[in-house]
């Protein structure tokens, strides 16, 4: 229907009846997600694009266990599903892994 780039018409039509993509985009994600991690003291170490899942993986680094809580809540505030994987606490820092897809 409103591809402008097709590929695998069969896959990408099968895709659209079912409901999603054939091709997803992390673009869309990725925006949001950098609008959620604005303002934020944090260092990120690895971010990890899952295309058959549309979700992103965040690895990262701030100052306490309460920044990073802070960081899911700004994150849940652009409308993603956000899920701390992990999280501890290491010197002066919070290492923290962070699960993040579309609402």
């Amino acid at each position: 229907p409103q591809e402008r780039r097709v590929v695998s018409p069969k896959k990408q039509m099968q895709a659209h009846l079912r409901g999603g993509s054939a091709l997803a985009s992390p673009l869309p994600l990725l925006t949001k997600t950098a609008l959620g991690l604005r303002n934020n003291s944090m260092q990120l170490d690895e971010l990890r694009y899952n295309q058959q899942q549309d979700d992103i993986q965040l690895q990262l680094r701030t100052p306490t266990l309460e920044a990073l809580d802070q960081i899911k809540q700004q994150l849940s505030g652009v409308g993603l599903n956000v899920e701390i994987m992990s999280a501890a606490q290491r010197g002066q820092e919070t290492l923290g892994r962070i699960h993040v897809r579309e609402s």
